[in-house]
């Protein structure tokens, strides 16, 4: 009987998984929609969706449409309530880290940035991090007791257990407890993630992965980072080192890279080497000047276009702050497209989330593991 009650229990929990991820996929919906959607029974829906309305999680938007000019009993859609509770999105990279305080739509409320402070101690660098959430909360005048926690992405490979960076590519080479760091600063839970992955997680939350299954993310810069998702599930390896394309070894005698290899992709597209050739880079290109930036592009595709071979998948989507410039952009898609028809067309693109990019993956992923689950 023990076992049978823990199996219901893990069923139950499913549920409201599945339930919640619809809503915010396609919400509002009604009850009855959702069985039919998930193969669940009226039932079991209603019990469900009575305990989220009643702590205020979902909340009744009206009627359908269709059912305003039909007699009977009408459809009542519900929703995810933005105002439900309040996080922080926290991400870390090697020039800036940058904060948002956003509900649970992933609409930010106020944003903020730092210099990375690489040179000095880790905990002392994480404390104004949190003294600044801290400010974010009180501009907003949000209660304490609707934070929920914090979600925190970070580049290099991460011990999501423990919240935990192993090793933060250009920030950290040492293992740094980012997770209990700020939990004791802000008093909240706090989830750790790798910053491309939490993006990926964004993507299947509020961005492209609600319409397809398959996708391959791929950042351009500084560096270059990358994440799969497979089945609407980001793929991990051993130790969080899935999906690097930014260290892809393109060059056998090539120069250091920040991940302790030498002759990585990033080497030789990462905007600090670009930049010693191309001043400006990547806000400002000179037409007569970009035969670095042109090489780079076309070494950046080729490793996309081979990839892609091995993963095919249904969207490759890019982002990150060189491809802000749409010229670069349109290199990289044409790049892509001379090497591969396939990716004639919209297979490639750039997020829909671009202009997010700063937090909304560490928000994501903290409602992926806090909130969905």
């Amino acid at each position: 009987m023990r076992h049978i009650g823990l199996n219901m229990d893990t069923v139950k929990r499913s549920n409201r998984s599945s339930i919640l991820r619809l809503i915010n996929n396609e919400g509002p919906i009604s009850k009855k929609d959702i069985a039919v959607r998930l193969s669940l029974t009226p039932a079991a829906v209603t019990q469900i969706c009575s305990e989220f309305m009643e702590s205020g999680l979902l909340v009744e938007r009206g009627v359908g449409d269709e059912e305003v000019i039909r007699a009977g009993r009408k459809k009542v859609l519900i929703d995810i309530a933005p105002e439900y509770c309040y996080l922080y999105g926290i991400n870390i990279e090697p020039e800036y880290t940058r904060m948002a305080i956003c509900n649970l739509k992933g609409e930010a409320l106020a944003c903020t940035e730092m210099k990375t402070r690489r040179g000095e101690a880790p905990e002392s660098f994480l404390m104004d991090v949190g003294a600044a959430c801290e400010t974010l909360r009180r501009d907003c005048k949000i209660a304490k007791e609707k934070l929920a926690g914090a979600g925190v992405g970070i580049t290099g490979i991460v011990d999501k257990q423990k919240a935990q960076s192993l090793h933060a590519y250009g920030i950290w080479e040492k293992p740094v407890e980012v997770g209990t760091i700020l939990e004791n600063c802000l008093q909240l839970p706090v989830r750790l993630e790798n910053n491309v992955n939490a993006f990926a997680e964004a993507e299947l939350i509020f961005g492209m992965g609600r319409q397809y299954d398959d996708l391959l993310l791929v950042k351009w810069g500084p560096g270059v980072g990358s994440s799969v998702i497979i089945d609407n599930r980001i793929y991990e390896g051993t130790c969080g080192k899935a999906a690097e394309l930014g260290h892809f070894i393109v060059d056998k005698d090539g120069a250091l890279c920040s991940c302790g290899r030498h002759g990585c992709l990033e080497t030789k597209v990462a905007v600090a080497a670009l930049q010693r050739e191309l001043p400006g880079f990547p806000e400002y290109i000179e037409d007569e000047r970009a035969v670095p930036l042109t090489e780079a592009v076309d070494l950046l595709a080729r490793s996309i276009v081979n990839a892609a071979t091995i993963l095919a998948p249904e969207k490759i989507v890019l982002y990150g702050s060189v491809l802000h410039n749409e010229r670069i952009y349109r290199m990289l898609k044409c790049a892509c497209e001379h090497y591969d028809e396939a990716f004639v067309g919209e297979r490639i693109c750039c997020s829909t989330l671009a202009k997010m990019e700063g937090y909304i993956g560490p928000v994501a992923y903290f409602i992926n593991e806090q909130i969905f689950t």
